[in-house]
């Protein structure tokens, strides 16, 4: 049983594409029987996995739209204008892959500042193409939307057919969080497989 957090989203880690082709070759190299794969938070990197590499690994078990709800958070005009200002001042000529570590680096005083609900919707919504749309977006009546809202990110490929798949929901912010399950049968009997990734709650 091999677990592996593959850091695959908007502003995780550099080169993600290159990552993703080596992650790719890694995997199927791999002598394990099952693999549990964290943080493909792209739905379309989450099917591009269990494709190519259904020849090693024929069963997969996955959360995509798995139901969980949508945060209630947005930004009041003055936390807007808090962030957009500091934002604009310190990253708006950077491109959108090195925004969130600009902010990060950059921004943190302001984004203290405001409340939980404006942090929860700046940080679920990274993957906006500019500073000016994240901070629209969070500031409207609906600032609900997430990029990786109904995504955990988890992906369990197996050589195994599985059994009995379910998704346990757990509480969480930011973006959803659950378990996978799986039940495989061995030499000795069934076993059953469990694939999740944690998040410590934003407050």
């Amino acid at each position: 049983l091999v677990t592996f957090n593959a850091a695959i989203g908007v502003g995780l880690a550099p080169y993600a594409a290159q990552r993703l082709d080596a992650i790719e070759r890694a995997l199927a190299t791999l002598g394990a029987d099952v693999i549990c794969l964290q943080e493909l938070w792209q739905p379309a990197d989450v099917e591009r996995i269990a494709t190519n590499l259904v020849s090693e690994f024929p069963y997969s078990h996955r959360s995509v739209l798995a139901g969980g709800a949508a945060l209630e958070a947005r930004c009041t005009d003055s936390e807007a204008a808090l962030l957009l200002e500091c934002l604009n001042t310190s990253c708006a000529e950077v491109e959108q892959a090195g925004l969130p570590l600009c902010a990060i680096a950059n921004c943190a005083t302001a984004f203290t500042q405001t409340a939980q609900p404006c942090q929860q919707c700046v940080v679920a919504n990274q993957a906006a193409p500019d500073v000016t749309s994240l901070i629209d977006l969070c500031s409207t009546d609906d600032g609900s939307a997430q990029d990786y809202e109904n995504q955990t990110g988890l992906l369990l490929l197996s050589k195994l057919p599985l059994t009995d798949t379910r998704y346990l929901a757990l509480e969480s912010s930011l973006a959803d969080r659950g378990v996978l399950g799986a039940t495989v049968q061995s030499g000795g009997g069934p076993i059953s497989l469990y694939c999740t990734h944690l998040a410590a709650s934003i407050g």
